[in-house]
């Protein structure tokens, strides 16, 4: 995160160790090296309705030189199978728009803007629809945008 992020650790948060506490980590390796990364967040949002269950999926990386051999891919698809089964109402992305079309191949698609409320400064939100009521949810977040109290 320190390579990839590094605004993230500035001023008072230049030593911090954890930026969010992860219920999931995943890691694809080979051997003791570490070749891609991603972690998993639980969070509460407050929906429509009352609070909803929120999964995050966060810090996706892939080291430079293992690039381009389909292993962020392989975490993605590691990553969906465990927030299916932490059974969350809605998982949560918040990435660059040019990883749109890397997420959205992997079962990600964009929130409409407006729908959900965070502290990101990213310039884009996508969602994965975990569960039966996540379809539902989206349509009445267009009336009532989610809002989350932090973001990962």
């Amino acid at each position: 995160m320190r390579c990839e992020w590094p605004w993230l650790f500035a001023g008072n948060d230049r030593l911090r160790s954890k930026p969010h506490p992860a219920t999931a980590h995943l890691a694809c390796t080979d051997g003791p090296v570490l070749l891609s990364y991603a972690e998993i967040v639980t969070s509460e949002a407050m929906g429509p309705e009352g609070p909803i269950r929120v999964a995050g999926l966060s810090n996706v990386f892939t080291f430079p030189p293992y690039r381009h051999e389909s292993l962020g891919s392989q975490i993605i698809r590691a990553a969906n199978s465990v927030i299916d089964q932490l059974q969350p109402e809605m998982a949560i992305l918040f990435c660059q728009h040019e990883l749109a079309q890397f997420y959205s191949a992997l079962g990600w698609t964009k929130a409409a803007p407006g729908t959900i409320a965070s502290t990101s400064d990213a310039p884009l939100c996508m969602v994965r629809h975990a569960s039966t009521s996540g379809p539902d949810l989206v349509a009445k977040l267009q009336r009532t945008p989610l809002t989350l109290r932090t973001a990962w």
